[in-house]
């Protein structure tokens, strides 16, 4: 789950405006009044209002652990390809001769992701299972 950012509260608070609070869990079926209830993203694409599915907040937080555990293209929150990532790690290897190898700050930009995205990937903090 990404943390809560303005821009991932404001993706919410439009899911709420156009499909409403929820008040029951498409998962277990529960519509018990004191139970919180969430808009739970499906895919990670948090800009289109239909890829969220009422849950309450038991199930909510067990579809983020699944999710957590999905490596590579098939976390939700995947912004990069496998491809991408292993051409980010051939770019960044030291070049020989006189050609010089890209910034971690070029490589973030030439991605369009931010700088410490890619020095995860380099110290392979994430995608270290390619």
């Amino acid at each position: 789950m990404p943390k809560a950012t303005a821009e991932y509260q404001a993706d919410h608070k439009r899911v709420r405006k156009v499909r409403g609070s929820p008040r029951q869990c498409q998962v277990c079926g529960t519509t018990n009044t004191r139970t919180i209830y969430d808009w739970a993203n499906l895919t990670g694409k948090y800009d289109d209002v239909r890829d969220y599915k009422r849950m309450c907040r038991k199930c909510h937080q067990a579809h983020d652990k699944i999710n957590e555990r999905k490596q590579g293209e098939g976390g939700s929150s995947a912004r990069l390809t496998t491809e991408q990532v292993l051409k980010i790690r051939s770019l960044y290897q030291p070049a020989l001769g006189r050609l010089k190898p890209f910034s971690q700050f070029k490589l973030a930009e030439m991605f369009g992701v931010s700088r410490t995205t890619i020095q995860c990937i380099l110290e392979k903090r994430t995608w270290r299972h390619i």
